[in-house]
């Protein structure tokens, strides 16, 4: 009975490894890798190729985003492109919401064959610039067991706050950058249990595009 227990232990243990590293080789970028460079490569030539789709910021084609939302997209060519004061970028463009109490918004940007590092760009009724936040504010997060690795960037809005647009883009020079997610792995069965064989440190390249998860909830007192 302690042997099949045990078994089971180690089974579950084995499943939980192996998932957790198919999602690492799944975000993480190998340099030799042939398949991460065409991935890359794609979005490049998307970016290159890409038009800038308006005059002025008070042209873009804005989202209601609601004080209470969760949106899982990819900023891709799909996406409109802008020819920012900090250079081109594929883009989301939102309109706040009226506010009666604080709020938080969380972005995550996960890591693929390249990593989008988000900024916000906040904007007020004239669509004129407030603030901008970006790296160091977005920060990189190691993979773990449950969630890939990723470029988190959050914020607090209060009703008073004279924003009433967001943009979330990349910047030229983010994209000239790079980041160190840490010593990758590949996994062999070994004795019915998944065993982790490190191939040294991966490097995410910053790039163009990535998907994104953006979260708005009540602030946290």
């Amino acid at each position: 009975m302690m042997v099949r227990y045990l078994r089971r232990i180690k089974m579950a243990i084995g499943l939980l490894a192996f998932a957790s590293l198919v999602e690492a080789q799944e975000i993480s970028t190998l340099p030799a890798g042939a398949h991460v460079h065409g991935v890359r490569a794609k979005a490049e030539e998307a970016y290159a190729a890409a038009k800038s789709c308006c005059q002025g910021m008070a042209e873009f084609k804005y989202e209601t985003l609601g004080d209470k939302a969760s949106i899982v997209t990819h900023i891709d060519q799909t996406k409109q492109a802008y020819d920012f004061q900090t250079g081109k970028s594929f883009f989301l463009a939102f309109k706040l919401p009226a506010l009666s109490h604080d709020v938080a918004i969380t972005i995550k940007s996960y890591f693929a064959s390249h990593v989008f590092v988000p900024n916000f760009l906040f904007l007020d009724n004239d669509f004129k610039e407030i603030r901008r936040l970006g790296i160091p504010d977005a920060h990189f997060v190691a993979a773990g067991w449950v969630e890939r690795g990723h470029y988190e960037l959050s914020t607090k809005l209060a009703p008073e706050d004279p924003a009433r647009y967001l943009i979330i883009l990349t910047t030229e020079k983010d994209l000239q950058g790079a980041v160190d997610a840490g010593p990758g792995h590949q996994t062999f069965a070994a004795g019915g249990v998944f065993v982790a064989i490190g191939t040294g440190d991966v490097i995410n390249a910053h790039g163009p595009t990535g998907k994104i998860s953006l979260e708005v909830a009540a602030a946290k007192q």
